[in-house]
């Protein structure tokens, strides 16, 4: 082996001879190892809590190019992943666009590999040079007070449990919660004297939401009535807890009215409904702190405005009762179906079946 002038100058410099250099090298090629997108993905799976957005999108990367060499991945590559990811995406039926499995094929990857680069197992991130496909405008809207009755009916009409369809959605609307802050339900997250209960949502987060001393109650009584040992509340008649599947259900018995099935109402249009009212009784930093939604969306001023209790309570029992003490009486149920819009008289009205016919 022959060294220029600039290598003897670093061996000297370093005082070392060139069989020196010859042995690091050769325990450097020795303890050199291939990382593989498994062990990349299996990583950051790892941290990740069950229902992860990220977690479907992993398990792809582990299924397709598992065994590859994590370090010759290129953002190529990756764009191929989320490319296909979201043609299998749109081959399911429920699909809409498959741009949600795109995005998080992007991201779950990104978010790995820097993990990865972090643990010293790569030195470089392929998915940073992966744009973020377009998102599609969406359609979801708050629907109105006769669109929520019609729902209501006929989920109340095609249901072979109409007892737990309606209390799921009682729960819905009145916390406006995602459908794993209902599938994650535990009795301890009952706060009957209060009437609160705790969300435990997206990535883990947890919110504490007011609801009527009625809901809860119905909540305590059927946690008792079919809990069968389980922690958590929500139960089939068959023993078992709700779950995605269910929701899949839930969102089917909603459909069979047309107009649904073109907008593919689900669960979450119920949430939206609901967010949109606090926003108009109680504005948007109530309706985000009811939503679970960041204080960071907010900036500096999200530290000074936060919602406290009292205000997430009080616009919950003027959306859903004519007179807010009743929220506070089991024997009063709310009136789900109505909403709140502004007027041109008044800042808000409430639009929507009686009370009466709402149950």
């Amino acid at each position: 082996m022959t060294f220029t002038d600039q290598q003897r100058a670093v061996i000297e410099a370093l005082d070392m001879s060139p069989d020196d250099l010859r042995g690091l090298a050769g325990a450097l090629q020795r303890g050199h190892r291939t990382v593989s997108v498994r062990e990349v993905a299996e990583t950051q799976l790892a941290i990740l809590p069950r229902h992860h957005r990220y977690s479907k999108s992993l398990d792809r990367l582990i299924s397709w190019a598992g065994e590859d060499d994590a370090a010759t991945v290129s953002a190529a590559d990756v764009a191929g992943w989320a490319h296909r990811s979201g043609a299998e995406a749109r081959a399911d039926p429920k699909a809409r666009h498959g741009v949600g499995a795109q995005e998080a094929m992007v991201l779950a990857t990104r978010a790995a590999y820097a993990r990865a680069i972090d643990a010293g197992l790569v030195r470089h991130n392929p998915a940073t040079g992966v744009a973020l496909p377009d998102r599609p405008p969406s359609r979801r809207t708050a629907l109105s007070a006769d669109q929520l009755e019609q729902a209501h009916l006929a989920l109340l009409t095609h249901s072979r449990d109409p007892e737990l369809d309606d209390l799921v959605f009682g729960f819905l609307r009145e916390t406006g919660c995602r459908r794993h802050g209902a599938i994650r339900l535990s009795q301890d997250d009952l706060a009957p004297a209060t009437r609160a209960v705790r969300l435990i949502e997206k990535y883990g987060k947890q919110r504490w939401i007011p609801v009527s001393a009625h809901l809860v109650g119905r909540l305590v009584s059927h946690a008792s009535l079919r809990h069968n040992g389980c922690p958590l509340v929500l139960h089939r008649q068959d023993g078992g807890h709700l779950n995605d599947k269910w929701f899949e259900g839930f969102a089917r018995r909603i459909q069979h009215l047309a107009w649904a099935a073109e907008l593919g109402v689900s669960a979450h249009w119920i949430r939206h409904t609901t967010i949109t009212d606090i926003e108009r009784i109680a504005g948007v930093r109530v309706a985000a702190a009811y939503a679970g939604h960041a204080d960071g969306n907010f900036g500096v001023t999200g530290t000074y405005t936060k919602a406290s209790p009292d205000e997430l309570r009080l616009a919950h029992a003027r959306l859903f009762f004519d007179r807010c003490e009743s929220a506070d009486d089991p024997g009063v149920p709310p009136n789900l179906l109505r909403r709140a819009v502004p007027t041109s008289g008044h800042p808000i009205d409430f639009v929507g079946p009686n009370p009466a016919s709402a149950h």
